[in-house]
């Protein structure tokens, strides 16, 4: 990027912060390690990973996130990723989609795959299932229940209760420096100790940068951070033809492929307005336009 440019990006991402630029290069954005360190402990019990995402872009991103992350960290250890369907199931975790789990580890089971301690994951929702994590502790007693999330939590003791561990930047003694991440930024943050190949680093901040965008959250400190890395990420790989598969072909749909040569800027930021405040989510709600 032209070093005018990015300066004046770089000012415009700190300004509502209260720092300075220069305190904003050096603060550390990493989770505290207590959370990292109970997160790790976790995990590294379960012999199996059953990630619940949602459907848009965010929650579709956590769970690559979360999936890729977790399968470099333990290779070993089987994964699968639930998604809810928009008009079928709604926003979040239901009793319905509880049940799919425990029928699918039955199913499992009965194919001579019996997994004893399986971790469930919420990534970008789960803070307000306090009830359907309650159930599927009763059903599940060896399970245990991760929940990520950035969304206000209604009734923060009860999910704290509810679940083994609770990772969310708006509840404030759980162990993140900044608290407007999307929920992919929340799952690239609890990932980012443990992965070691700054290529698969970089990969997962290119999703988190992808779901940031797409999420409309604040693109200030960390997720300013974290976008500016996703574009030059996306970027190098187009130059170096090291894109995921799926990335190359929406740019080939998008008419982008072959050799290019970029002109000009492109500045990504929103409108220079207050931040609206997002309408409360309506249970069992969901809005679309024909």
């Amino acid at each position: 990027m032209n070093r005018e440019i990015t300066d004046y990006l770089n000012t415009q991402a700190v300004r509502n912060s209260g720092k300075t630029i220069k305190q904003w290069k050096e603060t550390d954005y990493s989770i505290h390690k207590p959370m990292a360190d109970k997160f790790k402990e976790i995990t590294d019990k379960a012999d199996i990973y059953i990630i619940m995402g949602d459907y848009d872009v965010d929650g579709v991103m956590s769970s690559k996130i979360m999936k890729d992350g977790l399968h470099a960290i333990r290779p070993d250890v089987p994964s699968t990723v639930i998604l809810p369907d928009r008009f079928r199931d709604g926003y979040g975790i239901k009793k319905t989609s509880v049940d799919r789990v425990i029928k699918g580890l039955e199913i499992l089971k009965e194919r001579g795959r019996d997994f004893k301690h399986p971790c469930i994951i919420t990534v970008d929702n789960g803070i307000a299932a306090v009830e359907e994590i309650k159930y599927l502790k009763e059903q599940l007693p060896d399970a245990s229940v991760i929940v990520t999330d950035h969304h206000i939590a209604d009734n923060p003791l009860g999910i704290i209760d509810a679940a083994d561990l609770v990772c969310n930047p708006h509840m404030p003694v759980l162990g993140f420096a900044y608290n407007d991440y999307c929920g992919a930024g929340v799952a690239y943050k609890l990932l980012e100790p443990f992965i070691e190949d700054e290529a698969l680093k970089d990969q997962l901040c290119m999703y988190a940068g992808i779901a940031t965008v797409a999420d409309v959250v604040p693109m200030q400190e960390d997720n300013w951070r974290i976008t500016r890395r996703s574009l030059e990420v996306i970027r190098d790989g187009y130059e170096n033809n090291t894109l995921p598969t799926a990335l190359s072909e929406l740019l080939k749909q998008l008419g982008i492929e072959g050799d290019y040569e970029g002109i000009g800027h492109c500045i990504l930021g929103y409108a220079d307005t207050p931040e609206p405040q997002a309408a409360p989510r309506k249970e069992n709600r969901v809005y679309y336009i024909k």
